[in-house]
């Protein structure tokens, strides 16, 4: 019940993130497990799983991030895209670019349609892993995903282009 009334509280991802800090370390599944259980008892939002999954990852916990990721697809949820960027992005910050790319398929596994900054953030991930054709077809599929290319997307694959040594792809771009 106290779970619940906390998912009311515009303040639960700051309460949540002082609990997690303070938590010892078998909390993480006990506190999932709690929130399953206040939702089902008082019809709670399902939002409360994705604010659970946001902290983690903001906090840079990402295996237990991971770990309410799984949970919350065993039970039929799903985070929102933007809660699935903030765990890419965290990700990226700590150069786990792998991660953050097997992430970013899975989230297309889930049919959890991206964003433009999902598909920024992949662009620089594949750059940053040298896979600069990768890039360049993530690019190319935006305009097929009806998302309009920003000035994040040039600048990055220019940037890349350059590094590379190919400047006549780059002012082509």
């Amino acid at each position: 019940m106290i779970l619940y009334t906390l998912t009311k509280n515009k303040e639960f991802k700051s309460i949540l993130k002082g609990i997690l800090v303070l938590g010892s370390i078998d909390l993480p599944a006990k506190l999932f497990d709690a929130v399953l259980y206040s939702y089902r008892m008082c019809d709670s939002s399902s939002h409360v799983f994705d604010s659970l999954f946001k902290t983690y990852a903001h906090m840079k916990k990402f295996r237990n991030a991971t770990d309410v990721f799984c949970q919350m697809k065993d039970y039929g949820f799903l985070p929102t895209v933007e809660s699935c960027n903030k765990y890419i992005r965290s990700l990226l910050n700590l150069n786990r670019v792998d991660i953050a790319l097997g992430f970013y398929k899975k989230m297309w596994q889930c049919r959890i349609s991206p964003n433009v900054y999902t598909l920024n953030m992949v662009i620089g991930a594949f750059c940053k892993s040298g896979k600069l054709e990768n890039a360049v077809k993530v690019f190319k599929e935006m305009d097929c995903m009806s998302f309009s290319t920003t000035i994040a997307s040039y600048n990055t694959l220019i940037v890349e282009y350059c590094n590379k040594g190919l400047l006549s792809s780059a002012v082509k771009t």
